[in-house]
């Protein structure tokens, strides 16, 4: 997930049957995906579906004020030094960033995603 998703993700996101969170415009917060091809579902792990369900209604990461929080870079490279993951190499690169590269690059390895799926996009701008 980009940033801005995880940062406007709410609970209600979640289908626990389906174990994935759906990525989608966020009206309320005046917040919308960065291409329609943005919106999706995502495949959730049983651990971090059981601990998302957990949380209350609303924001699965508020701010203190309990609004979006656009700044959990901090956060994301913390857990990235303790999970082993290389930080970007590019000073100017979110780590939530890097997180989705390697979550991605770890799916095509698994063959759980062709690496023809995600460039697709990618081939139109071309």
């Amino acid at each position: 997930m980009r940033k801005g998703d995880i940062s406007h993700a709410e609970r209600s996101d979640i289908d626990a049957f389906a174990k994935s969170v759906y990525v989608q415009d966020e009206p309320k917060y005046g917040w919308e995906t960065k291409t329609l091809a943005s919106i999706r579902e995502i495949p959730l792990g049983e651990d971090l579906l059981r601990d998302l369900m957990a949380l209350p209604n609303g924001l699965l990461f508020p701010n203190t004020q309990g609004e979006p929080d656009e700044h959990i870079d901090s956060i994301f490279e913390e857990a990235g030094k303790r999970a082993g993951v290389q930080p970007p190499r590019n000073d100017k690169a979110s780590q939530v960033h890097r997180w989705r590269d390697t979550f991605a690059t770890q799916q095509v390895r698994a063959r759980k995603l062709d690496l023809r799926d995600i460039a697709k996009p990618w081939a139109t701008r071309i």
